[in-house]
């Protein structure tokens, strides 16, 4: 595909998105292939628009549409700021431990996170279940969760806003009870 192609196989939204038609990858961006590469369609645009991409740089959407190629809606930034878009518009819980200057402060939290299946409430219940000697994967059950959240939430690791230090002290003392028994050769499940 020549360079002055690529604008022709857009769809315009009323958003003001610019929608690649052609290939998408399974990571929902646009494919297109330039001189015989392979390349993102987002970047080809931006590359025709503003030029070379920064050493360093990715293409970024203002839009937040993988598909669009749109030059206004694009923007070349570090992984710094592409991590930094995505957890200001609430697609990213917390960033990765290798961006440096970004922090976990100001990350939204229990409820307020958008991936939040568990209210404080619930949270509450699960606690006093676990302090009435439940194991976690019965409790994780009933709340339709897995064990390792119940273990975290009961070990402190999330939903520390809403369990106070004193009612971690005493979960730390529950015993655990394994679903586990040792055979004579062989872990088998109690029935």
């Amino acid at each position: 595909m020549k360079t002055s192609e690529l604008f022709n196989f857009v769809e315009i939204r009323d958003s003001g998105c610019w929608e690649w038609t052609r290939a998408i990858a399974t990571n929902g961006y646009g494919l297109c292939y330039i001189a015989g590469r392979q390349v993102g369609a987002h970047r080809a645009a931006y590359e025709i628009a503003f030029g070379a991409i920064p050493d360093g740089h990715f293409v970024c959407h203002r839009c937040d549409n993988r598909r669009c190629i749109n030059p206004d809606h694009l923007f070349a930034g570090t992984q710094r700021d592409n991590v930094q878009d995505a957890i200001t518009k609430g697609r990213m819980s917390k960033p990765p431990r290798k961006v440096p200057g970004l922090s976990v402060a100001n990350m939204p939290r229990g409820t307020a996170h958008h991936n939040s299946k568990l209210t404080d409430d619930l949270v509450r219940s699960i606690v006093e279940q676990r302090l009435a000697g439940r194991n976690f994967t019965h409790i994780g059950r009933d709340f339709s969760i897995d064990a390792s959240i119940v273990a975290d939430i009961c070990k402190g690791r999330i939903w520390k806003h809403v369990v106070d230090p004193e009612t971690l002290a005493r979960l730390m003392a529950v015993p655990v009870r394994r679903n586990w028994t040792s055979g004579d050769q062989h872990w088998k499940r109690r029935a």
